[in-house]
């Protein structure tokens, strides 16, 4: 081969027919998609799809992890007086008793302090959820009444409170101590 030759092979060709050029003989695979870029394209779909589904789920476990965690602090809000309503129940039983056995004649000023102070104790426990049980001429009811004794009576029907010995409370309907009650019996 000749020198003219070795150039005219060299030299791209104005019609796209050289070497390196659109019209190689080889195919590129760009250009024409054969049955391999097809499956590759399937997996990457199928691939594409799998992690679509799997952040709609991981999108809906954190929506449920949310919500969750939402309940659980209304609830402990709900309920993070309790341990201090407790203790101030023993109070207003402390109050109760000194006014039973206070004498209001001779200090009724006192008599009557006494009287505001329980009251606006109350109201003060009442606006945060807590409730008094007071069930004096009503129906036993176990969950909310512990009985101390049975007693027979022909004023009330058996199973009524004819006596509170101590009343109960409860905390946005969570019992925190069960009113003692003594219960009639027609025995």
């Amino acid at each position: 081969m000749n020198q003219d030759e070795k150039n005219h092979f060299d030299e791209p060709h104005e019609h796209g027919d050289g070497p390196g050029n659109a019209g190689d003989a080889e195919p590129n695979e760009a250009q024409v998609p054969g049955d391999e870029g097809a499956g590759e394209r399937g997996d990457t779909d199928h691939e594409l799809a799998r992690m679509k589904e799997a952040m709609l789920r991981l999108k809906a476990d954190m929506d449920n992890r949310e919500k969750r965690l939402e309940r659980e602090m209304a609830k402990t809000r709900k309920f993070a007086l309790e341990a201090l309503m407790r203790d101030l129940v023993q109070v207003l039983d402390s109050m109760d008793q000194a006014l039973s056995s206070a004498d209001a004649d001779k200090a009724p000023d006192a008599f009557e302090g006494m009287e505001l102070v329980r009251k606006q104790a109350l109201q003060v426990l009442s606006s945060h959820g807590l409730e008094m049980l007071d069930p004096q001429d009503e129906e036993f009811d176990p969950s909310w009444h512990e009985a101390m004794a049975t007693q027979p009576s022909d004023e009330h029907e058996s199973g009524t409170v004819v006596r509170v010995l101590q009343k109960g409370y409860r905390l946005n309907d969570r019992l925190i101590r069960p009113a003692r009650v003594i219960v009639a019996s027609n025995d």
